[in-house]
């Protein structure tokens, strides 16, 4: 029963590694709760996942490999790219009542500004 535990635990590692490449992947994860950073900086944590798997057989962690690329096949596509700037938008813009209602009035007002702008020009020529 210990040796599926070391075996989990293994794999994870392995899966990890495979996530973060950079710091931005760090910053990420960590943002998802899905690790903590207790070493300072991100770049750290890259830089231990890196060492610990360097001596790792990981020839059963092929079906580990299929889910890294189907998640890079998903961020690099349109339906992928559309769902996180509809988050980001969500998070940052929309996250209250207040917030969403000062960022429809600014889209309202850059608009008008907008129409002036073109209607005066056009007046002009």
């Amino acid at each position: 029963m210990g040796g599926n535990r070391w075996r989990h635990a293994h794999f994870y590692v392995l899966f990890l590694n495979m996530l973060i490449q950079s710091d931005d992947d760090v910053a990420v994860l960590v943002k998802a709760n899905v690790i903590i950073n207790r070493l300072g900086n991100n770049q750290a944590v890259v830089e231990l996942f890196n060492n610990l798997c360097i001596n790792i057989n990981t020839a059963y962690a092929y079906h580990f490999y299929t889910i890294c690329y189907d998640l890079n096949d998903y961020c690099s596509s349109w339906e992928g790219w559309w769902k996180y700037c509809i988050r980001i938008l969500k998070d940052g813009y929309f996250s209250n009542l207040w917030i969403g209602t000062g960022t429809i009035a600014a889209i309202i007002l850059l608009l008008l500004t907008l129409i002036q702008t073109i209607t005066s020009i056009l007046q002009v020529v």
